[in-house]
């Protein structure tokens, strides 16, 4: 039984003890029922009165764990305690009897109370574990994004060089991995695409750009035919960071396009923990739907 040993608990139940038992030898059955071990004295002897037992009993149940244990025995089969032979029999049985159940009823309603209490105190305990763990996560998640940026940094030095296209891909791809993003990477490249995500049952086809200069017109069109290609449920996502042209961005758009464009200010929003990208796909991927630009920037998103 969850309870916690408060003083207001202890003078419920030496109030139900009192009330409940007259005789000694009634009492110290109950003990037993209760099964409290007799080395811990608490058993009512014949040289004190039922006042003096009750006044020393709990104290001394509460020195160690072992009394401890007992007092919560205790109160449980108070708590369930309906029946009260050793008050049959006397002239004022009934009162008595009330008296004895008006306890039970005292105990019962603080022991609800208490574990109401418990009851909050393990959800507040609860929500600040999983805040600390939260803050740990994130914390963690810093420390491990400032290592992508330092790769991105470390790449853009090598831009517009033949191996840079590999190395940016596995970047792109670890990055997923780091996100557990369900995804699929071209470890050999053969120009028909960067390989694809998977995001809420939704795939896309992943085109990578890591050129200097902007995505055109022909990079747009070269893409949408192998999206186009993989069937109507299939949409492309091309990350161009240098950006794109006007009328690049124009050529990708339009009602139902099945293209999402993203540039670095994309990359470091999730690179900054604004947002993870499955999160960020997912809002570019209804911010087209709705109004048919496959381009926005990410600070439209934040709201």
């Amino acid at each position: 039984m969850r309870s916690v040993i408060t003083n207001e608990y202890i003078e419920n139940m030496a109030e139900i003890l009192s009330n409940s038992f007259n005789r000694r030898v009634t009492l110290n059955r109950f003990m037993d029922k209760c099964n409290i071990p007799n080395n811990l004295e608490a058993r009512w002897k014949v040289t004190e009165s039922k006042e003096q037992f009750l006044k020393r009993l709990f104290p001394t149940l509460r020195k160690n764990k072992e009394g401890q244990s007992a007092i919560i025995r205790m109160a449980y089969y108070l708590i369930n305690l309906d029946v009260f032979p050793d008050l049959q029999g006397w002239d004022n049985s009934a009162k008595m009897i009330k008296l004895a159940k008006d306890s039970v009823l005292k105990l019962k309603e603080y022991h609800k109370q208490q574990l109401e209490f418990l009851d909050q105190m393990k959800q507040i305990h609860k929500r600040q574990k999983e805040f600390e763990e939260k803050r740990k996560q994130l914390k963690e998640n810093r420390l491990s994004l400032e290592s992508f940026k330092n790769r991105l940094v470390e790449l853009s030095k090598r831009q517009g060089e033949d191996s840079t296209h590999y190395k940016f891909q596995k970047w792109f791809f670890d990055l997923m991995d780091f996100f557990n993003v369900s995804n699929h990477r071209a470890y050999l490249y053969t120009g028909e695409s960067d390989g694809w995500i998977k995001i809420d049952d939704n795939q896309y086809l992943i085109a990578l750009k890591f050129s200097p200069g902007q995505s055109s017109v022909l990079d747009i069109d070269h893409f949408y035919k192998k999206v186009t290609d993989q069937g109507a449920s299939w949409m492309g996502i091309m990350i161009s960071l240098s950006g794109y042209s006007n009328l690049a961005i124009e050529e990708a758009s339009g009602v139902r396009t099945p293209l999402l464009l993203l540039d670095h200010n994309h990359i470091y929003f999730i690179l900054n923990n604004l947002f993870r990208p499955d999160t960020l796909i997912s809002k570019i991927r209804h911010f087209t739907r709705k109004s048919g630009n496959s381009f926005i920037n990410p600070e439209k998103l934040v709201s």
